[in-house]
């Protein structure tokens, strides 16, 4: 009994993950029916957990539209929650998807030796951090997600103190960074990736080095550079961020609560369920996260996430809200300005939301 409900639940995650969507199948399933099914059998929410949302890429000109989250996050939540809500729809216990951020894992610095070494791997704040994070949170408790979770790093690392204030985090995010490094960081990992890295790990470290030139390219230490050490340093900041990715991932499998491992990086699929935050138009497309693109609203309602130098402003009119840039959206088909500067309130006065691939007002 415990078995069947578990198999059905686990329909309507696979249906999310890419792997089912370009095969039909997903690996993952076998491995993750016991958790499942003991939830199930302990009449408990299904909990699955999802590390991303860090922060916005640095490079505002290139990639995205700002520091802060935009309608790509918003959507993007609202996606994460529409998978509870199915779940919800079968299980009377619902479901709840846990966001854990790892901003602070790759912003910053960290100790990188006994002599307490420290790397600034983008330039990116631990204030500018926190304010994403913070605005995150917001958005979903403005639109009402109600099975949306946030962790920050100390929840993994089970750390006292008063996160919920700004002050006492910016005072003790370096502390927290170097507390995950000694206790989950792995030497031997991080001297010898080449030998000892999983081929889930090779994407990881392949979708690394795609996006550094483009968020190393505003970077003033990045751009003093000469060419060929530009490259050298992009190859640099790969490895380190692989070696914290990997304390990181350390951390998440330390902690006792069991989930169905959700993932923004394509993997072969066992171990966890690899999905676009926002859905694309072809099946089985990863596509860009929200913090690494800017998003694209077509006449039809269709979602695109491209690189913000890539937008057509002849073809795409710049939506705000909040004051602050928002999204793009297809022009009307002459190409007609409708008011310099279009709001989301004008568009979509009660909200929006994705259905079947597509933006729809709610």
């Amino acid at each position: 009994m415990h078995s069947g409900k578990a198999t059905e639940i686990l329909r309507i995650i696979e249906s999310y993950g890419l792997n089912y969507e370009r095969t039909g199948t997903w690996d993952g399933f076998e491995t993750f029916l016991p958790i499942v099914a003991g939830q199930v059998e302990r009449k408990e929410p299904i909990l699955m957990l999802l590390p991303g949302f860090p922060f916005k890429s640095p490079n505002t000109k290139d990639k995205v539209l700002g520091v802060l989250p935009d309608l790509g996050e918003e959507l993007a939540l609202k996606h994460l929650d529409g998978l509870a809500e199915k779940i919800m729809a079968i299980y009377e216990f619902g479901a709840e998807v846990h966001i854990t951020s790892d901003g602070l894992v790759y912003n910053g610095s960290m100790q990188v030796s006994d002599f307490l070494t420290e790397v600034d791997l983008l330039g990116v704040s631990d204030e500018t951090v926190w304010n994403f994070g913070q605005a995150v949170r917001q958005m979903a408790t403005d639109n009402g997600l109600q099975h949306l979770r946030f962790l920050r790093l100390w929840d993994l690392l089970a750390h006292p103190g008063d996160f919920q204030s700004k002050e006492y985090y910016l005072a003790h995010s370096s502390c927290i960074r170097r507390e995950l490094k000694y206790r989950f960081g792995d030497p031997k990992f991080e001297a010898d990736m080449a030998n000892t890295s999983t081929r889930d790990m090779e994407m990881t470290h392949t979708r690394y080095l795609e996006f550094l030139s483009q968020d190393l390219a505003l970077n003033e230490k990045h751009l003093a550079l000469s060419a060929e050490a530009q490259a050298a340093n992009i190859a640099k900041t790969a490895k380190e961020m692989m070696g914290r990715w990997k304390a990181f991932a350390a951390a998440l499998a330390a902690v006792p609560t069991q989930y169905v491992r959700l993932s923004i990086h394509d993997s072969g699929g066992k171990d966890k369920l690899s999905m676009a935050v926002i859905p694309q138009q072809e099946n089985g497309a990863l596509g860009a996260t929200p913090w690494h693109s800017t998003l694209l609203i077509e006449r039809d309602g269709a979602l695109r996430t491209v690189q913000r130098h890539n937008v057509d402003n002849e073809a795409y009119q710049l939506v705000y809200r909040h004051g602050r840039s928002y999204f793009y959206r297809a022009r009307s088909k002459n190409g007609a300005w409708e008011g310099e500067k279009v709001t989301f309130e004008e568009l979509y006065p009660t909200g929006i939301t994705i259905r079947d691939r597509k933006a729809v007002p709610i």
